[in-house]
């Protein structure tokens, strides 16, 4: 499928503003909208130009939008999902101020609710690649994911571009051998990240809060 066909939902924008408020969608994505697989295929097309650290690192895309498969995806996902939730919002709350328990359970709320609605989406992407790589040189490992997670990021954006929402997760490793049954995945493939797709509503999306760049610029030395 060419790169060129199928634009009727492309959204134009600059590239400061496609890098910038590209974030996690979550509440905002319509599950009774279906995504064209083709739609699917050219953001592949797209991410697989990203760099790469060698041809050894070629990062493969499981799209996922059987019902029954994303089901038994979802509730692998909220196996995981539901008691890490609960961990990082005891431990939010107890760091902090009494007066920002409220939003922080909000917040938190938001991510039990997107792990309930996981079957929901209308087309799950799971990216990783050929190879298993827990034991090997950290520089080997670093390779590898530095070849996957690029391309993860450049479907993303290419997404954004054709009016798609993505949440970037990684909680389905914890139920990584299971998902992979499920997929009938090589025994040496090694899932990376997966992302949760689908048409957003609304038109608008603001720049993602963060700290101040200087608050993470370290110059010759920490």
């Amino acid at each position: 499928m060419s790169i060129e066909a199928n634009r009727n939902e492309e959204t134009d924008m600059d590239a400061i503003e496609l890098l910038t408020t590209t974030k996690g969608v979550r509440r905002r994505i319509d599950f009774d909208r279906p995504v064209p697989y083709e739609t699917l295929e050219e953001c592949v097309e797209i991410a697989v130009k990203a760099p790469l650290g060698g041809e050894e690192w070629q990062p493969h895309f499981l799209i996922i939008d059987d019902p029954d498969c994303k089901a038994q995806i979802g509730g692998l996902y909220n196996e995981i999902n539901g008691p890490y939730i609960d961990d990082i919002e005891a431990k939010a709350i107890a760091a902090a101020d009494e007066s920002t328990h409220e939003q922080v359970r909000r917040v938190h709320e938001t991510y039990r609710w997107h792990g309930d609605q996981m079957h929901r989406m209308p087309a799950l992407v799971i990216v990783g690649v050929r190879g298993r790589y827990e034991d090997q040189p950290q520089i080997v490992q670093a390779s590898a994911y530095g070849s996957i997670l690029p391309a993860a990021w450049s479907f993303m954006l290419a997404a954004r571009t054709k009016g798609l929402g993505a949440t970037w997760t990684t909680l389905h490793l914890g139920n990584a051998e299971r998902v992979g049954v499920v997929l009938k995945l090589p025994d040496d493939f090694t899932q990376a990240v997966m992302l949760a797709v689908g048409f957003h509503k609304g038109d608008t999306f603001k720049p993602a809060t963060r700290m101040p760049a200087s608050s993470y610029i370290h110059r010759n030395g920490w």
